[in-house]
């Protein structure tokens, strides 16, 4: 079984979290002080980047996973549909469910090769 992904990480750099630290890492909180009494402001979308580091024209879309509901933020030129958000939820997701719908959807892949090659 492949790794569980880790879901305690900062909103700002996205590095790992110990569960219960909050959402921000201490790095992260010393340079939005140091920001802030600059009077700059560090501008963070849902996705963990400022405004300058986004590219023009990138939107942060959510797709949500069927199974469990966990939200997960994907970064696209265009928006996307529904389906195809729950799809890319449902890779990203460690629930058990979503785990077990990969595999599925593996062996059918694998089942689909079998056929292709037998017929050849």
């Amino acid at each position: 079984m492949g790794k569980r992904k880790f879901p305690y990480r900062c909103r700002y750099c996205n590095c790992f979290l110990d569960p219960g630290e909050g959402d921000v890492c201490t790095d992260c909180q010393e340079e939005q002080e140091q920001a802030e009494e600059g009077g700059q402001k560090m501008e963070q979308d849902n996705y963990g980047l400022s405004a300058l580091e986004r590219l023009e024209g990138e939107y942060v879309v959510t797709g949500v996973c069927p199974f469990c509901g966990m939200e997960y933020d994907f970064r696209c030129i265009t928006f996307p549909e529904d389906d195809l958000l729950k799809k890319w939820a449902v890779q990203r997701c460690a629930c058990i469910e979503a785990q077990l719908e990969r595999m599925a959807q593996a062996e059918a892949r694998r089942e689909t090769r079998r056929v292709k090659d037998d017929t050849y």
